[in-house]
């Protein structure tokens, strides 16, 4: 691991060791017991690569609501791994997965990130399911905003309910997409409809939160369905789910 004072670099061997929570584990075993039409898969059986390479996180750790470290860990290295030009995320949150993918993109990656604007949280299309977490505890993307210019430039944030949202200027023109928004069923499905009329040929889409917690229902329940028409994967000892256009 090596440090400086605006990223940590994370080399290979530990992408593949670093701590599952054991919530986590619990969830695989159910999985692989109720859900064998979605293959659930070891990461680097995807991306045999992935082994070899070093990942910049920010310095300040994953908190609750976003993604673990050893989900970020991973998605750092398929971004990486990938280098896409055009990255587009469904669910700025505070902004820390935003932050990975620009510091494991190629400077010309420009990223795409979606949130609601403080005027809509409370009237949006589909009621908002986000869990324990508060909608007006935090401003979208507070962690982009003070982070360094140099890294967060390629950054484009959008403001909108993505229900309503207009996709037409990224029609099959998006690299790699990220699904971690409203987890209501409608919206999760709402979502992924408009992930698939972005992605270019040979793109990838990840969704995030596929658990047994009740929060994740909608999730869980659309990518079951899905399962049966996409070969899609469940990343095992995560809550990644992944699409490779082939």
């Amino acid at each position: 691991m090596k440090i400086n004072t605006k990223f940590i670099t994370y080399y290979s061997r530990y992408i593949l060791k670093s701590s599952i929570h054991p919530f986590l584990l619990l969830n695989e075993i159910y999985f692989k017991k109720s859900y064998k039409q979605m293959l659930s898969v070891n990461v680097k059986n995807l991306f045999p690569a992935i082994e070899k390479i070093a990942v910049n996180l920010p310095c300040t750790f994953p908190k609750s609501g976003e993604i673990s470290l050893h989900e970020a860990l991973i998605l750092g290295a398929i971004t990486s791994l990938f280098k896409p030009k055009r990255i587009f995320e469904f669910g700025t949150y505070k902004g820390f997965s935003t932050l990975c993918f620009a510091l494991n993109s190629p400077q010309d990656c420009q990223i795409l990130t979606l949130d609601l604007p403080s005027t809509l949280r409370k009237k949006t299309k589909y009621k908002v399911e986000i869990g324990p977490l508060t909608p007006l505890s935090f401003e979208v993307g507070e962690r982009i905003k003070k982070y360094h210019k140099e890294t967060t430039s390629r950054i484009k944030q959008l403001y909108a309910d993505s229900a309503d949202f207009d996709y037409s200027p990224y029609e099959k023109n998006i690299d790699l997409i990220f699904i971690d928004g409203n987890h209501q069923y409608e919206n999760v499905k709402n979502d992924s409809q408009a992930a698939f009329y972005m992605l270019k040929k040979n793109g990838i889409i990840i969704w995030h939160d596929y658990s047994l917690l009740p929060e994740h229902y909608g999730v869980f329940r659309y990518l079951n369905e899905l399962s049966s028409s996409k070969r899609i994967y469940k990343i095992k000892n995560t809550k990644f789910v992944i699409y490779k256009d082939q």
